[in-house]
């Protein structure tokens, strides 16, 4: 058997990731790279000193198997944001940094007009944070989700 000797395939852009001691980094190697340079600032908050993380940690218990936690108000926003540009822009996908999200092939831009959703902060109110756990108890597994009001 011989392997082929077109090597014209494009070539996807290199992706890194990195663990620090408060951060995992992953996206395209350039990216990470100033992550990790930005990262080295004394300027850069940690994600333990912001008020949602502390609350969203407070709300579960300290030893648990598996934890996640979300401030969706940011995420709500980012969401909230590319809806808005989608329409503006008339595009069906919108690129944010290394992230593409695509309307079109999902429908969703054939049923809905965006250019309705008032400004995120008419709504902002409804967006919290999130925490999720999981242990294992004698009797199984254990899972639990809270909403945690931002307010």
């Amino acid at each position: 058997m011989q392997t082929p000797d077109d090597t014209s395939m494009p070539q996807g852009p290199k992706m890194a990731f990195t663990i620090t001691d408060t951060h995992l980094i992953f996206g395209t190697e350039s990216t990470v790279e100033r992550a990790i340079r930005s990262l080295s600032g004394n300027e850069v908050p940690t994600v333990g000193s912001e008020k949602w993380f502390t609350r969203a940690k407070s709300a579960i218990p300290s030893v648990v198997g598996v934890a996640s936690f979300e401030d969706s108000v940011a995420s709500g926003e980012l969401f909230w944001w590319t809806l808005k540009e989608s329409e503006k822009s008339g595009l069906s996908a919108i690129k944010k940094g290394p992230v593409t999200l695509r309307f079109g092939t999902l429908g969703i831009d054939e049923f809905a007009d965006f250019s309705l959703l008032p400004q995120f902060d008419a709504v902002r109110k409804y967006f919290g944070w999130y925490a999720f756990y999981g242990l294992s108890r004698p009797d199984g597994f254990f899972f639990e989700s809270k909403y945690i009001n931002s307010n």
